[in-house]
């Protein structure tokens, strides 16, 4: 088996990251905007920022990553942990990977007193919620926006 495991984002790893992030940006069809990555990494690894980013290093090698955002709630007490983005690399998935970065961050959340961890993927995302629906429960919410100009 190959050595695999997740840590904790260190500022080292801007440069596998980003190319990570770019990846992540195209599969969604984002733009990829310079500023915004760097700003997303500064708040990513500042340790007064209630967001964090865990890495997964199979090889030596940063191939994944998921970003996880704190908050409060307004029906409860303890804050509630939102995963923002989670990315596997193409030619490391399949591999058991994005289940590990998950495990990691459900650690993370229990260890931290988190209420709950949630995320939100589109509905095609067959291949992602395959995993999802193996190790989560799907809620009946439907998201909408309202873009702020």
């Amino acid at each position: 088996m190959r050595d695999m495991y997740v840590r904790r984002a260190q500022p080292g790893d801007f440069d596998q990251w980003t190319l990570l992030w770019r990846s992540y940006l195209a599969f969604y069809d984002e733009p990829q905007d310079a500023q915004i990555t760097q700003t997303t990494w500064q708040r990513l690894i500042d340790e007064k920022e209630p967001m964090y980013a865990f890495v997964v290093i199979r090889d030596g090698q940063v191939v994944g990553f998921a970003h996880l955002i704190g908050h409060r709630s307004t029906w409860s007490q303890k804050d509630r942990l939102y995963l923002n983005d989670l990315f596997i690399a193409q030619p490391h998935r399949q591999n058991g990977l994005a289940r590990l970065l998950l495990e990691h961050a459900r650690h993370f959340a229990a260890s931290n007193n988190y209420e709950w961890l949630y995320w939100t993927t589109r509905e095609g995302n067959a291949t992602a919620r395959t995993l999802y629906d193996q190790i989560a429960n799907r809620t009946d919410f439907v998201q909408y926006r309202i873009f702020i100009e």
